[in-house]
């Protein structure tokens, strides 16, 4: 892999730019352990340090305040905060790519990164109170697994559907069989605990909330748990997060909730195809939710900022695609893709807006100057996607 800089233009054409972004995740995402920064601190390109002065905030005040992790990083919480979801998806770019480009280093790159989030899952068994099965936010990265507490459906749904993913492809079979036994353990620790899972200090209670990400995620976990166990509890936690789902007013309020929920319904149509109408009615839902707050030049309205979403509603479309084939040219892909060319399309807030130090907001503030890899890989893996297409 040749060396970019993050602060030139990435290039003039899809493929130009893919070089650069392939090169840049490498560079400055992956950690010493070989695992993933999900930002960078925009200012220095590197991940923050408790001295960097946008992280001068009082930590009582920050929405993360009482998450399970330890104090000392909480200060610079955002360098891992979706370090799972970049590596589910950077796992998912790679094996498209590994599709449309099988080389033997392009499938090597897909297995090592699989092989590491096997690990990973198993050492946390080994390791962490909460047993096998459970996938914190690895706050910290790999050498804080042991004391991570926070389960987020974001992370943990990426997680997932990456390494099943990988599992459809792969001819290993020791690999095989180790996701298939982090699948079923997942889906039982979820279910032994009532769907109740810790977050941020507060116990989230599913049955109970109308996260759509969240029922969508249990409901995928448990129907791909009962195909592998045969275990009938499973499947009728399937019915209840289905109804629940059918049910809520709510639609997920970002374009990162609104990818999960996608995400989800694909792994659910093929696993539950008596349900098949109830998946089809909610993805169209979730895909006419973005037009709440979605632009066309990649930017989202949410929370009172505008954040750059591109290369996630650009994956969304892609996945949602394959479910609902009415909307294909909805979404212009390569034409948001060539767009997101330059590092200030990757800030996770984008560029001129004010973003004042406020106490009432958890700290929004803090972002000001990150740069976000989950939205690198979601652009690598949108550019892969179109050239399996292709094909």
């Amino acid at each position: 892999m040749s060396a970019a800089d993050i602060d030139q233009p990435y290039g003039k054409d899809l493929e130009a730019i893919e070089h650069s972004i392939a090169a840049i995740i490498e560079q400055y995402f992956r950690d010493p352990d070989s695992f993933f920064y999900c930002v960078v601190n925009g200012l220095t390109n590197r991940p923050y340090t408790d001295a960097d002065p946008d992280l001068d905030y009082p930590l009582e005040k920050t929405w993360w305040a009482n998450g399970g992790f330890p104090y000392e990083l909480k200060r610079t919480f955002l360098n891992y905060e979706d370090s799972d979801m970049m590596a589910g998806e950077v796992l998912q770019a790679y094996l498209a790519r590994a599709q449309a480009n099988p080389t033997d280093a392009n499938w090597a790159a897909a297995d090592d990164l699989a092989e590491l989030m096997l690990e990973v899952g198993e050492k946390v068994g080994r390791e962490n109170p909460y047993g096998f099965g459970f996938l914190p936010k690895l706050h910290g990265g790999l050498r804080h697994l042991h004391e991570d507490f926070e389960l987020s459906a974001d992370q943990l749904l990426k997680w997932t559907t990456a390494l099943d993913a990988y599992h459809a492809f792969t001819t290993n079979q020791d690999r095989r069989r180790r996701i298939e036994e982090f699948l079923v353990a997942a889906a039982r620790w979820l279910d032994d605990r009532d769907f109740v899972t810790p977050y941020m200090g507060y116990p989230n209670y599913a049955r109970l909330h109308d996260l759509r990400h969240y029922h969508a995620c249990f409901a995928y976990l448990c129907a791909r748990g009962y195909q592998l166990s045969g275990d009938k509890r499973l499947a009728e936690e399937v019915a209840f997060f289905r109804d629940r789902m059918l049910r809520g007013r709510r639609n997920s309020g970002s374009a990162n909730s609104l990818n999960l929920v996608l995400e989800a319904l694909t792994r659910l149509v093929a696993l539950v195809p008596e349900d098949t109408d109830a998946w089809l009615s909610l993805a169209r839902a979730d895909w006419q939710a973005r037009q709440t707050y979605f632009q066309p030049d990649g930017t989202a309205t949410h929370s009172g900022y505008v954040w750059n979403e591109g290369p996630r509603m650009a994956v969304n479309y892609l996945v949602a695609k394959a479910l609902l084939p009415e909307i294909e040219g909805d979404f212009d892909v390569p034409a948001l893709l060539l767009a997101y060319n330059t590092k200030d399309r990757f800030y996770h807030l984008a560029r001129g807006q004010e973003i004042p130090t406020r106490l009432d907001d958890g700290g929004v503030c803090t972002c000001r100057h990150a740069v976000l890899g989950l939205s690198y890989a979601s652009w690598l893996r949108a550019y892969w996607l179109l050239r399996s297409e292709a094909l």
